[in-house]
């Protein structure tokens, strides 16, 4: 933790936070106009400007960019700032006089007119389409092009994009509504053959394959209404699809480091206040296959270490895993009732199994990130391993990794054996 003062007043905050977000915390607004949250963090409009001191002096910041350290002085509300910010506003209303979110913003800050000329424009620059489209989603759709006061946001050459999802980010996050890339390429869509019409959740891997009937008016959309209610907010940046980094593997085993890992081989991925869960990659693997699976409906209050699954994997086989943690069921993946061996098959992107409301506030006790995930899975890697010594034809000789097709080699009474000293653990 880093402790600073704001205001006079001390903080601690998180390692990485920004000025803004320690701001927040002590319940001090600083008007801002081109952040987001979950989006990183541009500085465009300068809005959230500051006066910060390491030492010597306060100079100006934008504080939504600006990293907190150790013994930072920050001032929020002086004579300097004021009249900075209101000078910001001033060149925010002559560019873009007509939008609302710039009105609202002068009349917080007490301005009621501009000395500067104005123009006729409706886009700020400040770059949050660009970050989502690049960023978030991972389209690249979106970018800068031009210097100076031609500056502009738009796709390559200001033609028709072919990478565009019509996933409808960019809009979304947009404080002005310049950005339609939405609507453009819904009408695009439209003129694709039916089968190519895909759903945006589809494109982003939220559902399984499912073809728009609605002509792309997602408003009539009943998944659409569901993921608003799901995520509480855009679901691409919900998941942040372009954000997750590159996989390392423990053995033959897939490590993700955009999720946390409990001890029973259960994977949980915080979203917006929530948490999604599913089968790890070392779980997926023993199970080898699924053929049905009995889960707990939507609305149901849950305690840790309560069954949250059972799957059905052959005759005989069957595999229960644990809760992790307590809390209420918020929502339940129709298309893994549709399709259960999607919870193996794609289980970090659309064979999630539950969407919950944690119960507990230190919920991520029992869980294991990165750094200690990776000597977790190691472990049990190893511990496997050692539990198949003496097994012909159940090790590769070159890399010692297991048959991938290791459960077919079990006995139901090996196999159950194994899944259930693996999965039903507690942290």
């Amino acid at each position: 933790m880093i402790e600073m003062t704001i205001d006079e007043r001390e903080v601690q905050v998180p390692e990485g936070a920004t000025v803004l977000e320690a701001a927040e915390k002590l319940g001090i607004e600083i008007p801002t106009l081109c952040h987001f949250k979950g989006l990183s963090p541009y500085g465009a409009c300068r809005v959230c400007t500051v006066e910060i001191s390491t030492g010597n002096g306060y100079r100006l910041q934008s504080s939504c960019s600006y990293p907190v350290q150790e013994g930072l002085r920050v001032r929020t509300d002086t004579e300097r700032i004021k009249e900075g910010r209101k000078l910001i506003v001033e060149l925010l209303m002559a560019r873009c006089p007509e939008v609302k979110a710039i009105k609202d913003l002068a009349k917080k800050v007490r301005v009621r007119e501009t000395r500067f000329r104005l123009k006729n424009e409706d886009c700020i620059l400040c770059g949050l389409c660009v970050v989502a489209c690049n960023e978030v989603v991972g389209a690249g759709a979106l970018g800068f092009s031009e210097r100076g006061i031609t500056r502009k946001v738009g796709t390559p050459y200001d033609e028709e994009s072919d990478v565009c999802i019509a996933c409808g980010a960019c809009t979304y996050v947009c404080p002005t509504g310049a950005i339609q890339m939405e609507a453009k390429t819904r009408e695009r869509f439209r003129q694709l053959p039916g089968p190519l019409r895909l759903c945006r959740y589809a494109r982003m891997g939220l559902v399984a394959h499912k073809v728009c009937p609605n002509r792309y008016e997602c408003f009539r959309c009943e998944v659409d209404q569901r993921m608003e209610d799901t995520f509480g907010t855009h679901p691409a940046i919900a998941i942040r699809p372009a954000g997750a980094k590159q996989a390392e593997r423990i053995g033959e085993f897939i490590l993700r480091p955009d999720v946390l890992y409990h001890p029973g081989h259960v994977w949980v991925r915080p979203l917006n206040g929530k948490v999604m869960l599913g089968l790890d990659d070392f779980a997926q693997r023993l199970v080898c296959n699924v053929e049905d699976i009995s889960i707990s409906p939507a609305g149901k209050t849950v305690n840790r270490g309560d069954v949250a699954w059972e799957l059905l994997c052959g005759e005989d086989r069957h595999a229960k895993m644990l809760f992790p943690f307590g809390g209420r069921i918020a929502d339940v993946n129709p298309d893994v009732m549709n399709d259960p061996s999607l919870v193996r098959k794609d289980s970090y992107s659309r064979g999630w199994i539950y969407m919950m409301a944690p119960g507990e506030e230190d919920y991520q006790v029992s869980l294991l990130s990165r750094y200690k995930a990776k000597e977790w899975l190691n472990s049990e890697t190893n511990r496997l391993h050692k539990m198949m010594e003496g097994r012909a034809g159940l090790i590769i000789t070159d890399g010692g990794y297991l048959l991938k097709d290791l459960p077919k080699s079990l006995s139901n009474e090996e196999w159950n054996g194994r899944v259930g000293e693996f999965f039903l653990k507690q942290a």
